[in-house]
């Protein structure tokens, strides 16, 4: 697991952001980045790719992370059964003000996203839109994006492109 930490940016929210990407998972099956307690949650903002990189990571789960202020905020790609977000508050991503696409999914499979804030910020009032779509799916089948209760909603908002752009799918 990856939580509490602060990639890209320090402690109190300055940019310190690296070239890349800031956190690049591969082939690594299960893998939690971030957490269901506020404490333990991660703040990645501030690079120059992505912000988190899951390549071929099946199974993984990320939540309660803030992503900002980078390329790409989360690709997923070639990965079978990952979650972002989950659960309502205890496991809502921050996911805005990047570049581009807010949640971009890749040639995966059974991917749910739910529970997140894309192009809203933490106060869930302010405008924090992604530079292209909020969520980006292409080529990835079997996806649920919410779910029947309303804890699971995602607010999807203010990005310049598409709040759901669905390809090939």
């Amino acid at each position: 697991a990856v939580y509490g930490c602060n990639i890209g940016t320090d402690g109190f929210g300055a940019d310190k952001g690296n070239g890349g990407t800031g956190l690049i998972a591969q082939y690594a099956t299960g893998l939690t980045i971030g957490s269901t307690n506020s404490v333990d949650s991660n703040r990645i903002c501030y690079n120059g790719d992505y912000g988190i990189a899951a390549i071929s990571c099946d199974g993984i789960k990320i939540r309660k992370n803030d992503i900002n202020f980078n390329r790409v905020g989360i690709i997923i790609e070639n990965t079978t059964g990952g979650i972002i977000g989950s659960g309502g508050i205890s496991g809502r991503n921050y996911i805005g003000h990047n570049d581009m696409a807010g949640v971009r999914c890749i040639a995966s499979d059974s991917i749910t996203i739910t529970s997140n804030y894309i192009g809203l910020d933490r106060d869930g009032m302010t405008a924090a839109g992604n530079g292209e779509y909020g969520i980006h799916l292409y080529r990835t089948n079997n996806c649920l994006i919410g779910g029947t209760y309303s804890t699971l909603a995602n607010i999807i908002c203010g990005n310049t492109l598409s709040g759901l752009q669905i390809e090939e799918c």
